[in-house]
């Protein structure tokens, strides 16, 4: 109305109505690990666009009508979805029929524990996933078996060390393991020990050759463990009795399956000694004495040898008189397992001792002298002179003895002689006259006479 002119301009957007929609291509609704799927987006209309792939990744909000491509790791069944919209609504989308699946996941137990003992019967479990189809397994037993399926029968081992292999598949490829089992046996040895019979102070020694795994070797004697592993250390072994001795050497060997013995008997012979039981060595003629052996050893034989002259193989005991005075002797030999030995046993025979005796004077005026002499005969022997029945002197010779008178009658005096030895004595006596000595004597009368 002024003249004027304005003019003021307003920009109206009509946004169309939004159909969200997209497309998974036929080759990816299902595929391996890692698997990749890019949708096609053929919404309209849209501004923004929201994409879930169903997996637990973030959403991709994207103003790109181009749908981003998204990488499965992990195996399963998703639902990729789609919002889109703009400033006046939104709309949604989805395709749930996304399938991802990996390599088989392949693995068995079996029912043995550690190691096994032959022969051993083993079952198997088979714990694999993702296998398709269910039944697609192919099984190694180790043994010279091999079965197609799931789980195999139960299988023997024998002694060794077997590996059983399991190989299984699916669309995305295949997957193996192997496990390697170890079967012992029963333990057992080749056992020498020598010698088994000997003589007192004889030295055994023993040696092993074992079979079977993880084994562990003892040694025992009499019940007493002496030594471990394959050698056993020289046992010495002695005897001093009379008879013979056995000893019981064991050789153990053990592992996981159990154990072996082997048992040994040692015979201990004793030493050959010849004893002669004590008996006088000292006696009498006429004297008897027993000769006995308490000789040790064992398979004895026995010779014996007396100094008559005469001998004898009979084990005894044996008696003897002995008649003669001297020197006699015994002489016992026996032969045993353990060898010879001999005892020699020296006797002495004495007699009833005896001597000649000489006493001069035997009379004579006091005052006497009288010596004495003697030959004794015998062994060990002791001389006594007696003088009036009163011990005078020990010796073989009586010294000179003065035997004096004083009265004026004889005096009768005696001289015995004594010898004795273990056997007996022997006695001599003498009597000894001492006359007064001679002497003149007057009786006192007066010597005065008249003539």
């Amino acid at each position: 109305t002024n003249g004027c002119t304005y003019v003021d301009t307003i920009i109206v957007v009509f946004e169309k109505y939004i159909a969200a929609s997209f497309t998974i291509p036929t080759i990816q609704t299902s595929g391996c690990t890692p698997h990749s799927v890019t949708p096609v987006n053929t919404s309209a209309s849209a501004t923004t666009y929201t994409w879930g792939f169903g997996d637990g990744s973030p959403l991709i909000i994207t103003s790109s009508a181009t749908a981003p491509s998204h990488i499965y790791d992990t195996t399963g069944f998703y639902t990729v979805t789609l919002i889109a919209s703009n400033s006046c609504n939104a709309s949604n989308s989805s395709f749930s029929s996304i399938t991802v699946s990996s390599s088989p996941i392949v693995n068995f137990t079996s029912s043995l524990v550690g190691k096994g003992c032959s022969p051993q019967n083993i079952s198997f479990v088979n714990n694999s996933q993702l296998v398709s189809p269910t039944n697609n397994f192919s099984w190694d037993m180790g043994n010279g078996n091999t079965y197609v399926g799931s789980n195999p029968p139960m299988q023997s081992y024998g002694v060794g060390t077997y590996v059983i292999k399991l190989v299984a598949g699916n669309g995305c490829g295949s997957d193996s393991v192997s496990q390697t089992i170890t079967i012992d046996s029963l333990p057992y040895a080749l056992v020498s020990v020598s010698p088994l019979s000997g003589c007192s102070g004889m030295a055994v020694g023993g040696s092993a050759l074992n079979f079977g795994f993880g084994t562990i070797s003892s040694w025992y004697l009499d019940g007493f463990l002496v030594s471990s592993g394959d050698t056993l250390s020289t046992q010495v072994f002695t005897n001093t009795t009379d008879s013979i001795q056995n000893h019981i050497i064991r050789y153990d060997i053990t592992n996981h399956c159990g154990s072996y013995d082997s048992l040994f008997t040692v015979e201990v012979h004793p030493e050959v000694q010849a004893i002669l039981a004590n008996t006088l060595t000292l006696i009498c003629s006429g004297d008897s004495l027993l000769h006995q052996s308490i000789s040790s050893g064992d398979s004895l034989s026995y010779f014996w040898s007396f100094g008559d002259g005469t001998t004898s193989t009979w084990a005894g005991p044996h008696n003897k008189i002995y008649n003669n005075q001297g020197v006699d002797s015994v002489v016992l030999k026996i032969t045993g397992y353990c060898g010879v030995d001999s005892v020699k046993k020296i006797i002495l025979i004495d007699s009833l001792p005896y001597a000649t005796v000489s006493i001069l004077p035997l009379e004579g005026c006091s005052p006497l002298i009288v010596s004495g002499t003697s030959t004794p005969y015998g062994n060990n022997t002791t001389s006594t002179w007696f003088r009036n029945s009163v011990s005078y002197f020990v010796g073989v010779n009586m010294p000179p003895t003065a035997f004096t008178n004083n009265g004026n009658l004889v005096i009768l005096n005696t001289i015995r002689y004594n010898i004795s030895n273990h056997c007996g004595s022997f006695d001599t006596t003498s009597i000894i006259k001492v006359h007064p000595k001679v002497l003149a004597l007057m009786t006192p009368v007066n010597t005065t006479v008249c003539v």
